[in-house]
């Protein structure tokens, strides 16, 4: 309610630091997260491995450990090295949520960039087109990676 009072007033500069911190926080939980998908697959792949131990990064990002620690270590492989775990899409859809937290950072500093930034990821989800080559959608790759893991045994070490 703060914020919009402080933005109708005009003063909206003064919401910036907060906004920077915010984007900061949610590009942290993007990796976080997305360091948790590579663990998955590894853990899927090699169910003798080690357990996934992120605790404290979890706890630092303020993402439930036990949440990933379960989608992590009961991970595995179904027919066609599909990926399978609990909370596999709750996890996609926060890395989305939180990449839309960091664009409407960006924009708070620098409109012109957060809208560039956004336009990218509606026009690669819409139409599948990349800035300068044609690849799959953003949305849509990202799905596929977190149904079927790494395609090979170096994209599982990354």
């Amino acid at each position: 309610m703060k914020s919009a009072i402080i933005e109708r007033l005009g003063q909206a500069e003064l919401l910036l630091p907060a906004l920077i911190a915010g984007g900061l926080d949610a590009n942290e939980r993007v990796k976080l997260r997305l360091s948790m998908l590579q663990a998955a697959t590894r853990r899927a792949r090699e169910p003798r491995g080690a357990r996934f131990a992120l605790a404290a990064e979890s706890h630092t990002a303020g993402i439930d450990p036990i949440a990933l620690e379960t989608l992590v270590n009961h991970a595995s492989l179904s027919a066609g090295e599909r990926l399978t775990a609990p909370g596999l899409r709750t996890i996609g859809q926060a890395i989305w949520d939180d990449v839309a937290a960091m664009i409407s950072s960006v924009r708070a500093g620098d409109p012109a960039e957060g809208d560039e930034a956004s336009a990218h990821i509606d026009d690669a989800n819409r139409t599948g087109a990349g800035s300068s080559t044609r690849a799959p959608s953003a949305r849509k790759s990202l799905e596929r990676q977190i149904r079927q893991g790494p395609q090979s045994a170096t994209d599982a070490r990354t």
